[in-house]
């Protein structure tokens, strides 16, 4: 069972609060990661799947209120791929909780969101940030 994205440095976006928070997922699901092979308990497990999802709110929310602030164009769009992913990661969770997800699965879901989503998504606002400040 491992991270996709062993080397978090090679996803920096080059905006300190996103990479910060980035960096702080990223360690969170290690966190989940060595939980299931340490052999943590299944509820352990499901503890830090939950502090993940209200962890993964708390960055959405701030990742809004900054592509709010710069009058990032398509913050409607990254809205709606943020209520999804919060979607299915529930989704996940509530199957993680009755037996029918084990960790590893939920972890690769979350490693395929995280480089998905910071690498193909997120950098459309760093993009954005940069065309700023040309003008």
């Amino acid at each position: 069972m491992l991270l996709v994205a062993t080397n978090i440095s090679s996803y920096k976006l080059g905006n300190e609060l996103l990479d910060k928070e980035h960096e702080m997922f990223f360690f969170l699901t290690n966190y989940l990661k060595m939980a299931a092979l340490s052999g943590k308990t299944h509820q352990m497990q499901i503890n830090i799947a939950h502090e993940i999802q209200k962890y993964v709110q708390f960055h959405f929310f701030s990742e809004e209120n900054y592509m709010e602030e710069i009058g990032f164009p398509n913050l409607q769009e990254h809205c709606a791929l943020h209520t999804i992913l919060l979607t299915d990661l529930g989704e996940r969770i509530y199957k993680l909780v009755s037996n029918q997800l084990n960790c590893k699965e939920l972890v690769l879901f979350l490693d395929e969101c995280f480089l998905h989503h910071t690498l193909q998504e997120d950098s459309k606002i760093i993009n954005y940030q940069l065309q700023l400040q040309l003008y």
